[in-house]
């Protein structure tokens, strides 16, 4: 790709990666339900990224690269997703009330009035559990965006009908929720949404459910365990799971409910959202309590009471402690269940939750009747009929006043109790008479677990081939990876086999003497440094008396092959190794100690031709004291120091060979050698072979020693 392509490329990523919304979007609304920490953590990481407080100032700010409806939409998103369930805020969070007041002062259109108002109503019923009220604000925003069809406002529409839905349904208001709800999913129709429809349907088959209407339930879920399926939607998946768990266990088909509850707890681990996976948890529980399995029940309420504990979930904690209370009852610890239920009792209370509180009071109740308290039993048995009938719950009512009837007659107190009863057999003729008979749901049950099923089938194959869609592309991209990395080794290799290959052409060449290409200076050298110097053996230096300008004479082809000729003859002899120092110049190596004698013999048995040469040569090791090192290069010297000298004898074949003695010292072997050896050979420090009588040699002078004469 070329530079500039990648340039651009680069330059419209950060455009479009930089870009935020002015307006709530579907994406949002989705974020909001699926991930609503990463959501939150993301706003909280741009809110606070000039490390200045969120302020009215930084609001009226434009210079922050966003516009005022592009900050309002940050800023709602943000304190909206503080009050969600299962969202971790940090200490260092704002006071929402004061945020909320915040943003009302720059609330100037309807739709921003609009979210004000739910925004209030929400930390209402989060903070002070004040329902009606919370309806007053969320009525109040509706009617602002009445008129409104743009996205946001419609999207806002989805989330009130989404949240007035439910707080009616906690307060037993079943046809406003229901109309709420169903105003949600037509508002996901219009939106084109198919998560939204899916999390629509999700709720309606929730509302059904809490009816006991449950092939209108399973209808609902089944839709919206299908398109949940098709819109990658792992959260709302896991929460369908979990309701049609609830479906089951009311129907009284408990393996199928554990079955979904398990696999909703395993999505919600997954997800890490601890506040659905303590529902979960509780969920399993009431199922094994179904089973009136109370000990493995007890276990996952406690559970669920951990995680609640953790997160400093104070309703659910209560709501757990409840349901312990039921299940200690069932083992028979009345104390434990006693204890659980109070603890809950104070929590109902204070949060002002009549509709847990009312079931509470029965139940302690029931339990006091069971621990032969009658006094406490009359007292709970009497908050929970004035409950009943402050939410007109005619089945509660009936509950509450058996209860008490058993606790009057043991008090002795038979005259209320048969006043009572007669009371309680005519609020039962109006519940039979309010009674609808229940859904022939077997044959539809059947089929929507069937479809439900399917729907599972489907999902898991579709997201099989993702994995294998993905599987392939990591394939693809491996094995051109291995590709490349093979042909860059290869590349490597060859260059690598290339630059070997020359290096030791230009090694050997360098060891190689240019004209006849025999092993040369360097190559003496190198096997001198490496191994003769510690093995006996004898060296010798040898010099061709001839005209020095013999290769002008015969020209450089004919010197050439005159030359080889001349060594070849002495690379003949199986006892020499022959080196082409310089022309003329010929190095000489024997594995064998040598006396000159012998190696004269030698050279004259090879050399049949009269040659006038002269030899200087010594045996390896060369000093008496092995121990004691000399230099390669300080040995050559030496050779040509014994050479000059035999040179200097004019004769046809002369030789100088040179031996130390025990007492040679070293030292002589330093700078200015050939002085140095020119007075130990005086000295009678190195003895001295010659071919003839050695007072006739000349012995050669360093440049450094004549400079000195003159």
């Amino acid at each position: 790709m070329p530079l500039f392509a990648i340039q651009w490329f680069i330059v419209l990523f950060v455009l479009f990666a930089g870009q935020v919304h002015a307006s709530v979007t579907i994406d949002d609304e989705i974020a909001v339900r699926e991930t609503p920490q990463a959501l939150y953590d993301n706003l909280n990481l741009q809110l606070n990224s000039d490390s200045k407080p969120l302020s009215l100032t930084r609001l009226s700010h434009r210079s922050w690269g966003l516009n005022q409806d592009a900050l309002f939409r940050q800023y709602y998103l943000f304190i909206r997703l503080s009050m969600e369930p299962g969202v971790t805020v940090p200490s260092s969070h704002p006071n929402n009330s004061k945020l909320i007041e915040m943003l009302a002062s720059f609330a100037k259109t309807p739709y921003q009035q609009a979210v004000i108002e739910v925004l209030k109503g929400r930390i209402i019923g989060k903070e002070q559990y004040n329902y009606p009220q919370v309806e007053t604000h969320y009525q109040a925003a509706l009617a602002l965006i009445k008129e409104n069809s743009s996205q946001e406002a419609r999207l806002l529409r989805f989330t009130i009908h989404d949240h007035l839905g439910s707080l009616l349904l906690l307060t037993n208001q079943k046809q406003p929720a229901l109309q709420h709800l169903e105003a949600m999913r037509e508002r996901a129709l219009h939106l084109s949404s198919s998560y939204l429809l899916a999390y629509s349907n999700s709720r309606l088959g929730k509302f059904h459910t809490q009816f006991e209407q449950h092939r209108q339930a399973l209808q609902y879920f089944s839709q919206a365990h299908q398109l949940a399926s098709t819109t990658q939607s792992p959260k709302l998946l896991a929460l369908i799971n979990f309701r049609i768990s609830k479906v089951y266990r009311e129907l009284g088909q408990l393996e199928d409910a554990l079955q979904h509850a398990h696999m909703a707890a395993d999505s919600f681990m997954v997800l890490k959202d601890d506040a659905y996976l303590s529902q979960a948890m509780s969920a399993i529980a009431m199922i094994y309590a179904k089973q009136e399995s109370w000990q493995q029940a007890i276990d996952y309420y406690l559970n669920a009471q951990a995680i609640d504990k953790r997160r400093q979930n104070i309703i659910f904690m209560a709501l757990n402690y409840h349901n312990l209370g039921e299940a200690y009852a069932n083992i028979g610890d009345l104390n434990a269940s006693i204890s659980s239920l109070l603890q809950a009792n104070q929590t109902f209370t204070n949060k002002n939750t009549n509709h847990y509180l009312i079931h509470n009071e029965v139940l302690l109740a029931q339990i006091r009747n069971k621990q032969q308290n009658y006094q406490e039993a009359i007292k709970h048995a009497n908050k929970a009929i004035t409950l009943a009938l402050e939410s007109n719950n005619l089945e509660v009512e009936v509950e509450a006043k058996q209860h008490l009837i058993l606790a009057l007659e043991r008090s002795g107190e038979i005259t209320k109790a048969l006043t009572l009863s007669k009371q309680v057999l005519v609020l039962n003729k109006q519940l039979i008479q309010q009674a609808k008979p229940h859904d022939d749901v077997n044959a539809a049950l059947q089929q929507q677990r069937l479809k439900i099923e399917l729907d599972t089938a489907k999902s898991r194959v579709a997201k099989q081939e993702r994995n294998m869609h993905f599987a392939q592309i990591a394939a693809l991209f491996s094995t051109l990876g291995l590709l490349t990395a093979l042909l860059v080794l290869a590349t490597i290799w060859r260059k690598h086999y290339l630059n070997a290959k020359q290096l030791s052409y230009l090694t050997r060449q360098a060891l190689q003497e240019p004209i006849t290409l025999y092993p040369g200076y360097n190559s003496f050298i190198a096997n001198l440094e490496n191994s003769w110097l510690s093995q006996p053996g004898t060296i010798a230096l040898m010099t061709v008396q001839s005209n020095p300008n013999q290769d002008l004479l015969l020209g450089q082809e004919d010197f050439s092959h005159y030359f080889q000729q001349q060594l070849g003859e002495l690379a003949a002899l199986s006892e020499l190794e022959i080196f082409a120092l310089r022309p003329g110049l010929i190095g000489i190596y024997s594995q064998q100690v040598l006396t000159p004698d012998e190696l004269v013999s030698i050279i004259e048995s090879a050399w049949t031709s009269a040659q006038k040469w002269s030899l200087g040569l010594v045996n390896l090791p060369f000093l008496a004291n092995k121990d004691v090192p000399i230099n390669a290069k300080t040995l050559y010297q030496c050779l040509q120091f014994a050479c000059a000298g035999a040179l200097s004898l004019q004769q046809h074949q002369a030789f100088v060979s040179f031996h130390t003695l025990d007492f040679t010292p070293p030292t002589i072997f330093t700078t200015q050698l050939y002085m140095r050896l020119t007075q130990a050979i005086n000295r009678g420090l190195i003895r001295v072979t010659c071919s003839c009588d050695k007072q006739q040699i000349t012995w050669p002078s360093s440049g450094a020693q004549s400079q000195s004469t003159e």
